[in-house]
C-alpha cells in the first residue's frame, strides 16, 4: 500500500510540474516583446516587423536616458464566433518591469534606478500587435554615471510587459536588449545654440534624442536642447 500511495503522489507531482511548465511555455509564446522598433518620420512608431534595431547606443554627454520602442505581440487567437459574444483574449496593457545590468561600470547606484516598474496603456487584440514607448534607462541614472571619453561599456536591459487578461494578470516573456554607452560618440554638443535656418551643419534625428543616430545639441539658459527633424 505504501508503494502504491508513493507512486500515486509521485505521479500527481509530475503531472503538476508538467502542467506548470506547459503554462510557462504557453505564456512565452502567447504574449511577447519581439524587438525594438526604429522611429520613423516625426518620431512615429510603426508595428512593421522589418523596422527594428537589434542593439542601441546612448550618448551620456547630455545626461538623458534611453528610449525603447518595444513591439508587443498578442499571439492568442480570438474567442469570438459571432458579434454577440465578448472577446476574452484581448490584452489590456498595464506596464513594464525593467531591470538594468550595468556590467563592469563602477559605482554604487540606487536600487530603484536599476529595477523599477513603468506604467503604460494600450490594447492588443488577439493575433495583433502594438508599438509602445518606454524610458528604459532613466535620466537620473545617466546623471550618476561617469563614462570616460573613448570607452563604450555595454549595458543589458531586461524587460517584461504585464497586461490584464480575462480578469487576471498576464506577463510576457523576458526581452533582453543591449545598449552601448558612450561619451561624445553621437552628440555634436555646442555651448551656444545655432540657428537652423542659417546653420547647414546641424545634425538631426527623427526624435531629437541623443541615442542611436548622430545629433546636434546645445546649452541655453542652463538647459540642454537637441535638434529633432520633421522629415
Amino acid at each position: 500500500m505504501r508503494t502504491s500511495r508513493s507512486l500515486l503522489v509521485a505521479g500527481i507531482v509530475a503531472l503538476a510540474a508538467t502542467s506548470l511548465g506547459t503554462g510557462c511555455i504557453e505564456d512565452d509564446r502567447t504574449f511577447v516583446i519581439t524587438q525594438n522598433q526604429i522611429p520613423q518620420s516625426k518620431c512615429t512608431i510603426t508595428t512593421a516587423a522589418s523596422i527594428y534595431r537589434p542593439r542601441g547606443t546612448l550618448d551620456v554627454s547630455v545626461k538623458q536616458g534611453y528610449w525603447l520602442y518595444p513591439l508587443l505581440v498578442n499571439n492568442l487567437t480570438s474567442t469570438r464566433s459571432s458579434d454577440k459574444e465578448p472577446e476574452r483574449n484581448t490584452l489590456h496593457m498595464r506596464g513594464f518591469d525593467v531591470e538594468i545590468d550595468l556590467g563592469q561600470i563602477p559605482g554604487q547606484f540606487p536600487d530603484d534606478l536599476l529595477k523599477f516598474w513603468e506604467p503604460t496603456s494600450g490594447v492588443i487584440s488577439p493575433s495583433g500587435s502594438i508599438a509602445s514607448i518606454l524610458k528604459a534607462i532613466p535620466d537620473r541614472l545617466v546623471q550618476l554615471l561617469n563614462i570616460p571619453v573613448g570607452l563604450k561599456p555595454l549595458v543589458m536591459i531586461s524587460i517584461k510587459a504585464t497586461a490584464k487578461h480575462a480578469g487576471g494578470d498576464k506577463e510576457s516573456s523576458t526581452f533582453i536588449y543591449p545598449v552601448d554607452l558612450c561619451n561624445g560618440c553621437l552628440v555634436d554638443l555646442r555651448t551656444t545654440c545655432p540657428d537652423p535656418a542659417k546653420d547647414k551643419e546641424i545634425l538631426t534625428n527623427y526624435c531629437g534624442t541623443p541615442q542611436d543616430d548622430p545629433i546636434t545639441c546645445c546649452t541655453a539658459s542652463g538647459k540642454t536642447k537637441c535638434f529633432g527633424t520633421a522629415k
